[in-house]
């Protein structure tokens, strides 16, 4: 792989303008270098706080799957669906404004939502037409949150950054099912009393924002505000909805394969590992235990960015091989040939693939987008396909359940 070389700030023609002849440029030449160094630094604080930004921004989304069965137990896949759909609305809308908002304003919004539909949660528990709107006010949370964040992911030089959001986000799914079942088994807590506590984490969401470090360009290089990291323009484009359609339409090699790993997932999540009784585990606890396992795999693999970085050919290798996973549990579930704990095992299988796929796909992804200006609109479209496929493996998951419960 080549390594691409420093992004050079468009700093030139403000030096120009303001600068005459016989002038002393170096204190501007010296302001320029600031900016430079500043520009897309990776300390270890930095990816500490990135981090942090993947596991909150996910873990809500996972802590309401993971009461799904206490929620909505005659619906899981029901559930899952208003837990994705507005985030699929949100991200399918991204492109076409996300470059007009700023990075401050969108996360504000992410961390107002998550407060506010926890709290409305615990409320409205008991009304399932209310339970439902909550929960899809959580997805637009969750698909605002992780488009602005990836997006944001793209402006950083190196791949740390991208791989300490998808490191975060892949521990969310561990850290949202041990959340569940400590409170749940040891503390004896409620639904409600969970959902009601876990409201605390928008304020941990925002903090962390605001300690990561300022991306600074020639569009906010003049704002005082942008140098403390907090109100950094998004790059802006000059694209018609038709250019947009079209740069979201060349990224195929990379959101195919996201699309397809995530269907097969889900699809196994909610219509299959709800159904499944083993020696020692009844339905539900098949259900929870196999997602943590699942989680575990996806923590590991999307905290493997800077260590494994397989080509197109083997990111489409992947969905491939989670769709045979899919059959096999299909067939399994009605001859059980296979039949103990050790499908556990599978399930972190399962996990490993869709993170592989989902760090390397944008990875990918940022890489083959040489002009910058288009990197966060690339990796913002990209992010639809994701939901996509978490959609769609959801209808999915509904059928079978039903199917299966036959």
């Amino acid at each position: 792989m080549v390594e691409e070389q420093p992004r050079k700030l468009s700093f030139e023609m403000d030096l120009n303008d303001v600068v005459g002849p016989g002038d002393d440029v170096d204190p501007l030449l010296h302001l320029e270098k600031d900016l430079e160094s500043r520009a897309g630094r990776e300390p270890l604080s930095h990816l500490i706080a990135y981090w942090a930004l993947g596991l909150l921004n996910n873990a809500p989304f996972v802590i309401l799957n993971a009461s799904a069965k206490d929620l909505l137990p005659e619906a899981v896949g029901g559930f899952y669906l208003a837990n994705s759909i507005p985030s699929l609305c949100v991200r399918l809308s991204a492109p076409y404004w996300f470059d007009l908002v700023t990075y401050r304003a969108r996360m504000i919004a992410a961390s107002l939502l998550m407060g506010t539909s926890f709290i409305l949660l615990r409320t409205f528990s008991d009304s399932k037409g209310l339970l439902l709107c909550c929960v899809a006010l959580m997805s637009v949370q969750s698909g605002l949150g992780e488009t602005t964040l990836l997006s944001l992911s793209s402006r950083y030089e190196s791949n740390k950054t991208l791989t300490a959001w998808s490191s975060g986000t892949g521990i969310a799914g561990v850290f949202g099912y041990v959340y569940v079942i400590v409170l749940r088994d040891v503390f004896k807590w409620t639904t409600e009393e969970r959902l009601g506590w876990s409201s605390l984490l928008a304020f941990i969401f925002i903090f962390a924002f605001y300690n990561i470090e300022p991306v600074v360009d020639s569009a906010d290089s003049t704002d005082s505000s942008s140098t403390q990291g907090k109100s950094v323009v998004p790059m802006k484009t000059n694209l018609s909805w038709k250019g947009r359609l079209q740069l979201t339409a060349k990224l195929w090699p990379w959101t195919i394969p996201l699309l397809v790993v995530y269907w097969a997932e889900y699809a196994m999540q909610s219509g299959i590992w709800v159904v499944v009784e083993i020696d020692g585990y009844s339905s539900d606890d098949f259900y929870l235990y196999s997602n943590l396992c699942y989680q575990v795999g996806v923590f590991f693999s999307r905290s493997s960015g800077m260590v494994w970085q397989p080509d197109t050919k083997v990111l489409w290798l992947m969905p491939a091989v989670q769709t045979a996973v899919l059959v096999f549990f299909i067939v399994d579930i009605n001859t059980q040939i296979w039949y103990d704990r050790s499908l556990f095992g599978l399930a972190i299988f399962v996990g490993l693939l869709g993170g592989w796929v989902y760090v390397n796909g944008f990875r990918l992804i940022i890489e083959g987008e040489k002009d910058d200006r288009l990197k966060e609109l690339s990796t913002a479209s990209a992010a639809v396909f994701s939901d996509l496929g978490c959609n769609l493996g959801e209808a999915t998951g509904l059928l079978l359940q039903k199917l299966l419960n036959k």
